[in-house]
């Protein structure tokens, strides 16, 4: 628990980690068929949390023992987590593991729960390859779509990190755009954009190394295969 000559002190002499170690510690003496964590980072500031999801992870797994982490951080849960059940009003929804979740949404309350996105309504056309059409905007897919969905009006839901900023001249690339810089926010290993493209605007990463500045005109590329589509009412 790394709590060596902290023995003698009362818990309120201690920090928030270390009660967190010490209440860990407590539930495990007793060998626990399961383990039932209630969100238990909740009170912490923001870089113990992160230090501490690596800890509780470590301790469950060299302990060997099943543990339930509730949580509405869903970076915590990805984090600590061999697999994940998503519940929405009392009901799990999909169980998956992390990666499966998040790149593989089953619906649109999924994908929009894990991690960050843009929402968009469009309606998808039929034709070969098969593309959907935003307002005044056109993307290909690349992902299996049932044919019910052609014709009709759809959510489209792309993440920031599937926008790659475009320096090169590439003509053939699918899915290139242009847009202007509307916002910049620096978050220290990365920038926050966002992309004004017509009347759409579009929240993307860029790395740090870049050098941007609000009201720059940019190009963008989605790649086809990171576009997901969701019925409307879904």
């Amino acid at each position: 628990t790394k709590l060596k000559g902290l023995e003698n002190r009362y818990p309120t002499q201690l920090s928030g980690g270390q009660q967190q170690r010490v209440a860990l510690a407590r539930a495990l003496v007793v060998e626990p068929e399961v383990l039932l964590l209630d969100e238990p980072l909740s009170n912490l500031d923001a870089k113990l949390r992160v230090e501490m999801r690596g800890e509780l992870r470590n301790i469950i797994k060299t302990t060997g023992i099943t543990a339930i982490y509730v949580t509405h951080d869903q970076e915590e849960a990805m984090s600590i987590c061999d697999r994940i059940a998503i519940m929405n009003k009392g009901r799990v929804i999909q169980v998956g593991d992390p990666k499966e979740l998040y790149f593989n949404p089953k619906s649109f309350f999924v994908a929009t729960f894990m991690g960050k996105s843009n929402v968009l309504k469009g309606m998808i056309k039929e034709t070969d390859p098969m593309f959907v059409k935003l307002d005044g905007l056109q993307l290909r897919l690349d992902r299996k779509i049932d044919d019910k969905l052609v014709g009709k009006p759809v959510y489209v839901v792309i993440r920031p990190e599937s926008i790659k900023m475009v320096r090169e001249n590439i003509d053939y690339a699918e899915n290139i755009i242009e847009g202007e810089i509307t916002s910049i926010s620096f978050l220290g290993s990365h920038y926050l954009l966002s992309i004004n493209i017509g009347s759409i605007v579009l929240q993307a990463y860029a790395e740090a190394s870049e050098r941007l500045s609000q009201g720059d005109k940019v190009k963008v590329r989605i790649d086809p295969k990171d576009i997901l589509i969701f019925e409307e009412q879904d």
